[in-house]
């Protein structure tokens, strides 16, 4: 006893002195080496935290301390009762459970055999997962039997969790007969008793529930015989679709006693309509992709009908036996009007099938727009129409273009115009899908070159190089307006900063104009101002070379020389100078008298200098 109340005051010592489970790791180290009580006492406490943790529980969640008791209850001889136990780890390690060792061990009455582990344990359960066996007692004779059972295992606070079991038999020889005639909500069951063992029966039937091992306090059903045979039940009002434990069971008026365990699952409710969702993107080529929200309910399936009328046919003519929510139907026409019907199945049947509307199969083009309708061509030059279909997700969005008239003065591959010769064509584009969409007109006409006369930005022609060849341009129009007055050269300062490498040449304007805004960047002055130049819808315009320049003031009425002359110094060209890397070339007013031009190479910006906008195409 002195023993005793000592270690208890060790370990209630060895706990306030450690003052939490990470000290006692340290302070079992330390004191290992001793052997005093406490040392004892802190390893002890170190293990305890560190192990795992049997929690044993029946199946209906009621949880079990070692030692309990178990109550089979009245069984008929030879007859099976199992009762399923769970193990759980709730500790932090993972718990062993030596299968071997699960012994049975019936009492001196008790034949062996009466009791044994029809389902045995995992041997190893992680912290947090559960496992689950299952103890069976089959009474060979009548009377009351008993006997333990241990469970060893690693779990230092039990470990040897025991049980005691028991139950009785009783002498009558009673089975359980299989269910029959299983509908949604009835079941037919019944036993047999081959004899009575001596004992007068006065009551026999079955009972049932959702639990293992239903006694006559569950459901039940009697025949209303007496004594032995074979007899039937109806069980009734039953859940569709769920699963139950039946047992035949007989009473002599005092004590009742029941037959082995079967089950069943009724059959399930017949499934409710689909609901069939949007049909997903029409995606043509004779397809259509169908989708519908589950149907609640075990082992439910989804037969697909389809028709082009509102009229569900006799058969599925879709997929069957789905257990997806979605399916794609094949071989369609397209743009034709379908109806879609989903039913859910079960064993019990189908259901009723969903409301259908149609939904046409791909999507037709409605119409067509171009980014222009009419353009001006010289011979031999070209441009891009850019044709723009709706809806976006148009089924077949191709385009066809033709010359409908005047193939003689215009030509089209593929969106694109070319001049052939001066006369006006009429080119359609038309959708491919041919379903309606109406067609649409270009204009194209086809000018010669005549200096002076309009260009295709609306502007004045003043070149032509008489060839295309490997330029990819032929002719150069200026536009009618000056710009960039009182703007700078540069977006800098008064003093010009020219960019090396520019030229003076026809057909060189462009490239100098690249130059000085990769140069000068995003800002106000007379490149850029070109650049922005958006006469007549096209955007490909520039600030002209000198010789660009030179060729705009050979146009007679391209440029107003007298009132020019009269308001302005001159014409800026993006030409560098020649005498300087730091001037640019610029048309000035020579002569006043007669209002001609010259050359001069400037090397500041004033604001009466402006330049012009060209283009070549």
């Amino acid at each position: 006893m002195r023993e005793k109340k000592l270690t208890q005051q060790y370990r209630s010592a060895a706990k306030a002195a450690l003052g939490g489970l990470a000290v006692v790791g340290m302070l079992a180290i330390a004191l290992v080496g001793c052997s005093n009580p406490l040392a004892k006492e802190a390893q002890a406490i170190r293990a305890e935290a560190s192990s795992p943790i049997l929690t044993l529980s029946l199946s209906d969640n009621s949880a079990l301390n070692s030692g309990a008791k178990i109550d089979f209850g009245m069984v008929s001889v030879g007859s099976i009762c199992d009762i399923e136990f769970t193990i759980k780890n709730t500790g932090t390690n993972e718990l062993v459970i030596d299968v071997a060792g699960m012994l049975v061990t019936p009492n001196s009455a008790t034949e062996t055999g009466s009791f044994s582990v029809s389902v045995v344990p995992s041997t190893k359960i992680a912290p947090n997962e559960a496992s689950s066996f299952k103890i069976r007692f089959t009474p060979v004779s009548d009377g009351t039997k008993t006997a333990s059972i241990t469970i060893p295992t690693n779990d230092v606070r039990t470990p040897s969790f025991s049980l005691t079991i028991e139950g009785k038999g009783w002498p009558l020889a009673l089975t359980t007969n299989s269910v029959t005639t299983i509908a949604q909500t009835t079941g037919t069951g019944g036993g047999n008793i081959t004899n009575d063992g001596g004992i007068p029966v006065t009551e026999r039937g079955i009972c049932w529930g959702t639990s293992p091992n239903p006694t006559i306090a569950d459901s039940k059903a009697s025949d209303g015989g007496l004594g032995t045979g074979s007899y039937s039940c109806l069980m009734t009002p039953l859940t569709p679709g769920a699963l139950y434990y039946v047992r035949a069971y007989a009473s002599n008026g005092i004590i009742t006693g029941y037959g082995s365990q079967v089950s069943f699952t009724t059959l399930p409710a017949t499934p409710a309509a689909p609901t069939v969702a949007a049909v997903g993107y029409p995606s043509g080529s004779g397809q259509l992709t169908v989708s519908w929200a589950a149907v609640n309910g075990a082992s439910i399936y989804y037969d697909v009908y389809y028709n082009t009328s509102n009229t569900l046919s006799g058969s599925s003519n879709g997929p069957t036996d789905l257990t997806t929510t979605s399916c794609t139907l094949s071989g369609l026409v397209d743009y034709s009007n379908y109806y879609v019907w989903i039913k859910a199945k079960n064993a019990t049947g189908s259901s009723t099938s969903n409301s259908s509307s149609p939904t046409m199969v791909g999507v037709k083009v409605a119409s067509i727009s171009l980014s222009k309708t009419s353009a001006t061509f010289l011979p031999g030059s070209s441009e891009t129409i850019i044709a723009t279909i709706s809806p976006a997700n148009a089924t077949k969005p191709d385009i066809g273009w033709a010359v409908t008239a005047g193939a003689t003065y215009a030509s089209v591959t593929n969106g694109t115009i070319n001049g052939i010769a001066a006369g006006s064509s009429t080119i359609t584009a038309t959708a491919a899908d041919l379903q309606g969409a109406p067609a649409v007109a270009f204009n194209a006409t086809t000018i010669n070159y005549v200096a002076g006369a309009a260009g295709p930005a609306g502007g004045k022609l003043f070149y032509d190089s008489l060839s295309y060849g490997s330029k990819g341009w032929r002719y150069m129009e200026a536009a009618t307006s000056n710009i960039g007055a009182g703007h700078m050269w540069d977006r800098g300062g008064i003093y010009r900063r020219i960019i090396s490498g520019t030229d003076t040449a026809i057909g060189t304007g462009k490239e100098n104009t690249d130059a000085i805004i990769a140069d000068q960047g995003i800002g106000t002055y007379m490149a850029s101002d070109c650049r922005s130049y958006a006469g007549g819808a096209y955007s490909d315009w520039f600030m002209p070379s000198k010789d660009e320049v030179i060729e705009i003031l050979k146009v007679s009425g391209l440029i107003d020389l007298p009132t020019l002359a009269a308001s302005y110094s001159g014409i800026d060209s993006s030409s560098q100078g020649t005498s300087s890397p730091t001037i640019a070339c610029s048309a000035y007013r020579y002569s006043e008298s007669t209002s001609t031009w010259g050359w001069a190479e400037v090397y500041k910006s004033w604001v009466n200098y402006y330049t012009r906008p060209v283009r070549r195409f």
